[in-house]
Order: C-alpha cells, then structure tokens, then sequence
C-alpha cells in the first residue's frame, strides 16, 4: 500500500515538473518578447550603468509574467501531459501578449503625463518604476485569475482569458483614476518632477492591491453566457468599491499621531510608504478572501 502511494505521489509529481518546465521555458520566452518590444537595451541598463530603475522594471515584468504563467498550471494535474502541454504552451503565448499590452495600456491610460522609457532610463527615476511595477504585478495577477475558469475548449478558453483580461483592465483603470482624483497632492507631479519614490511605491502597492481584489472576482469565473461576464464585471466593481472604502482605514494604522500624506508626498518618507504598502496589501487580500469566500457560496447554492 505504502509503495503504491509513493509511485502515485512520484507520477503526479514528474507530471507537475514538466508543467513547470515548461511554464520557466515561457518565462525566458517572456524575457526575450520583452527585450525585443521594449526600446531601453538591458545590458546597459543592468550592467554598463546600473540602473535601479531598470532593475525594478524588468524584475517587476518577470515576476508579473510568472504569477500569470502560474494559471496555466490550473486544474491540468489529471490531464494527459502531451494535450495539457500543448494547451498550456497556448495560453501561455497570449499571457506575454497580453503582459505586454497591458504594460502599454497602462502607459498610456493608468500612468498618464510621462513617458516610462524617458522615466526609467534617462532620469533614472524610481517612482516611475514603482508605478509600473505595480501595474505589472496587477496585470500578472488579473491574468491569473482569468486562468481559473472552466471553458469548453481551447478556443474558448483563450477567447474567456481576454475577455475576463479586458474586465480586469477597465477595472483596474477606474482604480486608477479614482486614486489620482482622491489624492491630496498631484502624482503626476510628485512623481515626474519631484522623484518621489515612496509616492511612487505607494501608488504602485494600491495597483497591486487592486489587482488582488480583481483576481479574486475572476476566480474560476465561467463565461458560458453573457450573463456571466455582466456577472464578473458587477463583481470586480463590487470590490473596486469595497477596496476604496477600506483602503485609507488601512493607511491610518500605519501612523497614529502623523499624516501619512504628509510623511510620503511632502517628504518622501520610504519607511512609512513600505509600512503604507504591507497595509494596501493587507485590506487587499482580505476583500480579495472575502470575495472568493462568496463565489464559493453562490456556487454552492447553485449547485
């Protein structure tokens, strides 16, 4: 019985490490799309004239890439390794493509007033790097969770991913714009001209935050009707809504007696913005609980 157990355990297991070989294989697929759509040459970023900037751009696409990647591994444990392979291996090619334009959705509409290249390689400017790092970590995240569904297919499967991707993305640009509107002081500002990277990173947290809340409305989100994107769609603005109202209640356990405002934008305090993003973080994963703890309810009465 025990030796039956162990082989089981190692079948499963070898089957898991192919998978995973082949999401690191579209990772380093990932890292050259990268380097071949982006105008700033990494070798002179990282090495010829160390840009930290840089270094938090690229780590940042990385990692975003791999969380997104790691959707691909969903539900394939019981699959036939060369038809999961292949299904994998596809949806993988569309999460770059759309990492990619994400990145430059958010350029143009969530980071609004700056150019990213100009940004991070001439200026060096970390906030900016924060503000897209963000963006990446929540992209990655929103594909994340749009992996989790069930779809009759492949076809529709992959027409489901950009579907709930697109959700994610108008969700996350309303975020966006709710933030800069009920900031204190202008972003565009703080980070252009004044450098500030703890607005920077702050900012960027509350892009992460959101992407959290995002994923957990997408998770396993079915796309048989359109009822159901209408549904998703209601229910990611559900917590875009629940996430603005608990955000600065999260903020303010960070300082008792000082204004945070102060403290990040007036100061560019980088102690108190990496406390104010473990904060975002924090209320994120707690709505994005929450919103999953319903999805499961509502399945069930479904059921």
């Amino acid at each position: 019985m025990l030796i039956g157990s162990i082989n089981g355990v190692l079948v499963h297991l070898g089957h898991a490490l192919v998978l995973v070989f082949l999401a690191v294989a579209l990772l380093a697929l990932a890292r050259v799309a990268f380097e071949f759509t982006t105008s700033l040459d990494s070798t002179s970023e990282l090495v010829d004239h160390p840009n930290t900037a840089f270094g938090i751009y690229l780590a940042s696409f990385l990692s975003g890439t791999a969380i997104a990647l790691a959707g691909t591994i969903f539900g394939r444990h019981g699959a036939p390794l060369l038809p999961a392979s292949a299904a994998m291996f596809s949806e993988g090619v569309l999460l770059i493509v759309l990492m990619r334009l994400g990145i430059g959705v958010n350029d143009r509409l969530v980071l609004t007033g700056f150019s990213l290249a100009t940004e991070i390689s001439s200026d060096r400017n970390c906030g900016a790097a924060f503000c897209v790092a963000g963006s990446c970590l929540a992209t990655g995240l929103i594909l994340n969770g749009s992996l989790t569904g069930y779809s009759d297919g492949l076809v529709n499967g992959l027409r489901d991913t950009v579907i709930l991707w697109t959700i994610g993305q108008v969700i996350l640009l309303i975020g966006a714009i709710l933030y800069r509107r009920l900031c204190r002081f202008d972003i565009h500002q703080l980070i252009q001209f004044d450098d500030n990277a703890a607005a920077g990173l702050r900012f960027g947290a509350f892009l992460v935050g959101l992407g959290l809340v995002i994923r957990g409305a997408l998770l396993r989100a079915p796309m048989t009707e359109v009822s159901h994107a209408i549904q998703t769609l209601v229910l990611a603005i559900g917590g875009l809504l629940a996430f603005a109202l608990f955000y600065p209640i999260g903020r303010h356990l960070v300082l008792w007696r000082h204004s945070n405002h102060d403290e990040v934008d007036m100061r560019g305090n980088m102690s108190v913005s990496v406390v104010d993003a473990a904060a975002t973080l924090s209320v994120a994963l707690l709505i994005a609980h929450a919103i999953e703890r319903t999805l499961g309810e509502m399945a069930t009465h479904a059921t």
